[in-house]
């Protein structure tokens, strides 16, 4: 879905990205028939920490997924989900990736790896 540009904040070591009462579809069987209007709201914050890691392309070939070249730091994202329909309604807070896996960064690939 495609939020608006004040959704996202940064700052410093952190992104954070918050929607309120999106419409979304909510669908009983996966492509099935039955869609339901609903809303989403989410709140997601990413903190990245430790030290840079740099990564350089390894490889010329546009279709090589390893031609790419970026600067990334490890992060923890934590965020809240809320979803409602008519008569339904879905609450999680209190995520986390900690522990798992998750980076935070820049990357140039494609036809902008060359600038």
């Amino acid at each position: 879905m495609r939020v608006s540009n004040d959704a996202l904040t940064m700052g410093g070591r952190t992104v954070r990205v918050h929607v309120d009462n999106v419409p979304v579809v909510d669908n009983f069987t996966f492509l099935g028939p039955n869609e339901v209007p609903a809303t989403a709201s989410f709140d997601i914050t990413w903190t990245s920490f430790g030290k840079m890691q740099h990564y350089r392309p390894q490889s010329t070939d546009p279709t090589d997924p390893t031609n790419f070249a970026a600067q990334f730091r490890f992060a923890t994202a934590t965020g809240s989900f809320s979803a409602s329909e008519s008569g339904f309604s879905l609450t999680a807070s209190g995520a986390t990736s900690a522990g798992i896996f998750g980076e935070m960064g820049t990357e140039r690939n494609g036809s902008f790896l060359s600038e």
